[in-house]
């Protein structure tokens, strides 16, 4: 055995007196360390509680979008679907208007018809009444010249 080995444990001791003051110069450093912690928590806390505000106010904005949007979409499907019996029911009647326009005369079949019209001049027709009232009032006058040779 070395000679001063207990003499180095003495002077190499784990447990001295600066060490055994140590905890006490070190409380102010906990309690430090502790209400800084403790800050830090609060205003983790508030971050947190600001967060969930937030998420509760953008749930609550979500849910009422979707509400709006859903109500819009109803009502833009009612439109289309009403736009959409419109279309048919013009559709039906376009289809009416053009059966009915392809058993129509033509153009060319009311000119010809007017050519005649024009060529037979009915303003200038008589009717059997004035035809017989004229042929009587001939009749009339020859029955009259024979009787009167004079005139």
């Amino acid at each position: 055995m070395p000679p001063d080995i207990g003499a180095d444990k003495k002077a190499f001791s784990l447990f001295k007196k600066k060490e055994a003051e140590k905890p006490e110069s070190a409380m102010p450093n906990i309690q430090q360390s502790i209400n800084s912690l403790d800050v830090r928590l609060k205003m983790i806390e508030s971050r947190h509680n600001d967060l969930s505000r937030k998420a509760q106010l953008m749930d609550r904005n979500m849910l009422d979008e979707r509400k709006r949007f859903t109500n819009e979409f109803r009502v833009l499907s009612s439109d289309i679907l009403d736009l959409k019996r419109q279309i048919n029911s013009i559709q039906g009647k376009l289809d009416m208007i053009i059966s009915e326009l392809k058993g129509s005369a033509r153009k060319e079949e009311l000119d010809a018809l007017s050519k005649y019209i024009d060529l037979w001049d009915p303003v200038n027709f008589v009717t059997r009444n004035e035809v017989e009232k004229i042929v009587r009032e001939i009749v009339e006058d020859r029955a009259q010249k024979k009787n009167n040779p004079k005139d």
